[in-house]
């Protein structure tokens, strides 16, 4: 077997074993075991598990989209909510991380997580201010109090999402989620 095909049996390993016990018990020996590999034959790919864990974030971050989409105010904003709701559908078990085993994570792996959360929320204040300097929201608002209700509304949905097990159609509640900032902060 090849290099990278065996990299990507160990990513897929981490993955199911995140996916069905969680990062923090996960152990390496349980992902050789799961691949059929000795442990020291995983560490020639991955120094540890927050590296499997850190490569298998790096995916889900060259599939959001890198320029802001063109288009108004609001239908950038529903553009951004549907790209993060098919993430979050895609990858469920990084958010799941993310919101629920992030404080315990190493210091570099959280980092990791908090750049990619941040270039995801830069997108959205940019759009934002775009928005204001096109006067389509209210003005006793400032950039980050808008950016703050968004990225509320949206972690709110995602949460429940995990709790529930729910499949939604995002086209629709990217919408709906729209909808709801632009009558709490809009014109």
């Amino acid at each position: 077997m090849n290099a990278e095909a065996r990299r990507l049996q160990i990513l897929e390993a981490g993955h199911a074993l995140f996916l069905e016990q969680g990062f923090m018990v996960t152990t390496i020996e349980e992902i050789a075991k799961r691949v059929k590999i000795a442990r020291t034959t995983v560490y020639e790919y991955f120094n540890s598990k927050d590296d499997i864990l850190m490569a298998l974030i790096e995916q889900v971050i060259l599939e959001h989209p890198k320029d802001l989409p063109e288009g108004d105010t609001k239908s950038k904003l529903v553009y951004l909510i549907q790209s993060s709701l098919d993430q979050f559908q895609e990858h469920k078990i990084i958010y799941r991380i993310y919101f629920e085993e992030f404080f315990v994570l190493e210091q570099r792996t959280a980092a990791y997580f908090r750049n990619w959360q941040n270039h995801k929320q830069a997108q959205v204040y940019e759009i934002i201010r775009q928005g204001i300097a096109s006067d389509c929201f209210s003005r006793k608002w400032g950039y980050m109090d808008i950016g703050f209700a968004y990225q509320a509304l949206l972690e709110y949905k995602m949460r429940n999402l995990l709790r529930t097990g729910q499949v939604v159609d995002t086209g629709y509640e990217a919408i709906y989620m729209a909808d709801l900032l632009w009558l709490g902060i809009g014109k």
